[in-house]
This record gives structure tokens, sequence and C-alpha cells, in this order.
């Protein structure tokens, strides 16, 4: 508890940011859990919050409840690197409703289709 607090004390957004934010206190913890480093490159930092995604399985004789909080955490991480929903443009193209000039429009179903992915990476890799 003490190395993840010096950790976090340690950030450079801790003063600014997180100091009074128990929201984003948490999301520093959840950063952290998942060996958040500050000065490691950024592009691999996102790659790594991208593998771990798609490579979260549900475990031998883990229970679905713990699984659903490991996909989720992880979800929530990726999500925070990369500054919202997945973009699957050429995908929502396909979608019922699809209508470029309806700004609205558009930001639901980009966020149906980041959805839709993440239901099915949950999915198939639950056992």
């Amino acid at each position: 508890a003490k190395a993840m607090q010096n950790k976090l004390q340690s950030r450079s957004d801790f003063e600014s940011s997180i100091y009074n934010d128990p929201i984003l206190l948490l999301k520093a913890i959840k950063e952290h859990a998942l060996n958040y480093q500050e000065t490691r490159y950024k592009i691999s930092i996102i790659s790594d919050a991208y593998r771990s995604v798609f490579l979260t399985k549900q475990k031998y004789n883990e229970s679905l409840q713990d699984y659903t909080r490991r996909f989720k955490t992880t979800r929530e991480i990726l999500e925070s690197h990369i500054g919202g929903s997945l973009q699957l443009d050429k995908y929502v193209k396909t979608m019922n409703g699809y209508n470029s000039s309806d700004e609205t429009k558009m930001s639901k179903l980009r966020k149906e289709a980041s959805e839709q992915l993440f239901a099915f990476l949950y999915l198939e890799n639950a056992n």
C-alpha cells in the first residue's frame, strides 16, 4: 500500500488533478495496478492496453463475476489511454441509421459499435 501511495504521489499530475478527486484517484490506482509507467513510450502503453483487452480470458475455475471485473478493468484502462470508446468508422457505415450529417446519431452509433465489439470479445473469451 505504501509503495502504491509513493507511485501515485510521484506522478506529475498528482497535485494538479488526482489529489482531491477520488474518481481520478481510483483510475490512477487501476493504471498503476496494470503496470503504468509515466516514462514509457505512450504508444507502447496504448499497445499494451489493446493487447490486454484482446487477451483477457476467463481463467480455469474463475467465477464469471471475477472475469467480468477483470474484463471491465482492462476495457476502462484502454479507453482512458485512447481518450474514449473505440472508433470503428468502417463498421459504423454499415449500421442501421447511419447518417454522416447527423453528429448526434453518429456519436451514438460509434459508441454502440464499440460496445458490440467489447461484448463480442467478452463472450468469446468466457468459458
